[in-house]
C-alpha cells in the first residue's frame, strides 16, 4: 500500500513506479484468470 500511495502522490521513483506497474499487471492477470477459472466451472464463458 505504501507503493501505491507513493505513486499516486507522484512521489515514487522511477524504480518504484515500474514495480508498481509490474505488480499491477500481475494482479490484474490472476484475477483475470481466476474469473475466467470460475466461469468454466460454471459452465459459462467470460
Amino acid at each position: 500500500m505504501e507503493l501505491e500511495r507513493k505513486v499516486y502522490a507522484d512521489t515514487a521513483t522511477d524504480a518504484e513506479a515500474a514495480e508498481y506497474q509490474q505488480l499491477s499487471e500481475l494482479l490484474t492477470s490472476s484475477l483475470e484468470t481466476r474469473v475466467t477459472e470460475v466461469a468454466a466451472r460454471l459452465g459459462g464463458s467470460q
